[in-house]
């Protein structure tokens, strides 16, 4: 699995867009004045000595709030990821029946399980969090203490190979 990104940008790239968006203005300020007539300074300070600090505000104001929706993507997507894995595992180990997977589905206990071990594969095993927990959970032979043993070892794999 990939590492997080960072997407959180520079001090240079602010102050190299002022920059870029500084020269643009003052461009359209000289061309303005040659193939207009009109006075650069007054054209300047009057509209536009705003604009590249606008620019700037901006960008900053769009990247810190895309870099919020990316990374909240993100973890949707690992958990989406996460569980699309262990069900297709269950399901392929267990041979579920549908009445089967919709009562897994509808297990208040059962989720919660399903939410602790996306927990162990987001940070490893906690003082709260352990497989030990997982498993203890359920009575030994039910189908659930079956998924669960099944889950808790996928997550066993998913740790190993973010390790490797």
């Amino acid at each position: 699995m990939n590492k997080k990104q960072n997407y959180k940008k520079s001090t240079m790239y602010y102050v190299w867009s002022f920059v870029a968006a500084s020269v643009a203005v003052v461009g359209y300020g000289i061309y303005r004045t040659l193939s207009d007539g009109v006075d650069f300074w007054s054209w300047l300070l009057d509209d536009y000595i705003l604009y590249p600090f606008l620019i700037v505000g901006f960008l900053w104001i769009y990247h810190n709030l895309a870099g919020r929706a990316r990374s909240k993507v993100q973890l949707q997507n690992r958990e989406e990821k996460f569980l699309l894995r262990v069900s297709k595992k269950v399901r392929d180990d267990l041979a579920l029946e549908p009445e089967d997977v919709e009562r897994l589905r509808e297990s208040e206990k059962f989720q919660k399980a399903l939410y602790v071990a996306y927990q162990i594969t987001l940070n490893g095993e906690t003082a709260e969090y352990t497989y030990e927990f997982l498993e203890s959970r359920f009575t030994p032979g039910t189908l659930e203490y079956k998924a669960v043993k099944i889950i808790a070892d996928e997550v066993r794999d998913i740790r190993n190979e973010e390790t490797v």
